[in-house]
């Protein structure tokens, strides 16, 4: 058993002046995990920035913060350690065949033989 001690630093900002609990899953590299809750009172010193100490008994793999997306957070891309990519798909084809609609009136006036083009 491995009885060193893993110290985190934690260190957070709130945007809107209300102090809101924070929520954090931490992941250990051993494959288990578990939830941590700080109650609102924590920002009562300071209601724009918060600091704290988490000390653990096991490595860590990955932070998440409000990982049950149960706060009012204007930003979640920066709510995982190590940062997560998230994936955004988007398309290059076409959605159709893109017709001019001067290039309609002309073919139409040609198959009624109304004349040559100017």
């Amino acid at each position: 058993m491995n009885n060193r001690l893993r110290v985190l630093g934690l260190f957070g900002q709130s945007w809107g002046g209300v102090g809101m609990p924070i929520l954090i899953k931490i992941r250990y590299e051993n494959g288990s995990q578990e939830m941590r809750e700080f109650s609102p009172e924590i920002w009562r010193d300071d209601s724009q920035w918060i600091a704290g100490l988490l000390i653990l008994d096991r490595a860590v793999s990955r932070i998440e913060l409000d990982s049950l997306v149960q706060s009012a957070d204007a930003d979640r891309q920066n709510n995982d350690e190590p940062r997560r990519i998230e994936r955004e798909d988007f398309d290059l084809k076409k959605p159709g065949v893109v017709v001019d609609l001067m290039q309609k009136v002309r073919e139409s006036r040609r198959s009624q033989g109304e004349g040559s083009e100017p």
